[in-house]
């Protein structure tokens, strides 16, 4: 298994899952399946509170989501998941000190579960990067 390492986070890549990156957005997903793992993060000038992180997720609550904590090795923050119309999502918004990510999970609902286990793999091994070190 190999890493995939953006500017503030990092996670372990799945064998035979690619990665496409395409406006700061970074898209994970495997050929043959129909679901796709997108990281976007921005880098904010002080520490992203937990209030702040809960009014990013409000939308969801508003429309009857139950919002769950999550906690990964350095990030943590808040997970919904949801259908809308014939797609299945799943949204987590998290931080670690400065940086803010916000990962989604979207796939037809009728492959609601199929790709469950690796997407929680991946999640498992996310990792916060220390920009300021990077070479």
């Amino acid at each position: 298994m190999e890493k995939y390492r953006s500017e503030y986070w990092q996670v372990d890549l799945p064998v035979e899952w690619k990665v496409e990156v395409e406006d700061d957005v970074v898209s994970l997903f495997h050929p043959d399946s129909n679901g796709t793992l997108t990281f976007s993060a921005v880098r904010e000038q002080e520490d992203i509170s937990d209030e702040y992180i809960e009014e990013l997720a409000a939308e969801h609550l508003d429309a009857g989501a139950e919002l769950f904590d999550a906690e990964f090795e350095s990030f943590s923050g808040v997970t919904c998941c949801y259908d809308d119309d014939q797609e299945y999502w799943c949204e987590w918004y998290l931080c670690s000190g400065p940086v803010l990510l916000f990962i989604t999970y979207s796939c037809p609902l009728d492959d609601e579960g199929e790709e469950e286990d690796v997407v929680e793999s991946i999640l498992e091994s996310l990792a916060a990067r220390d920009s300021k070190n990077l070479h």
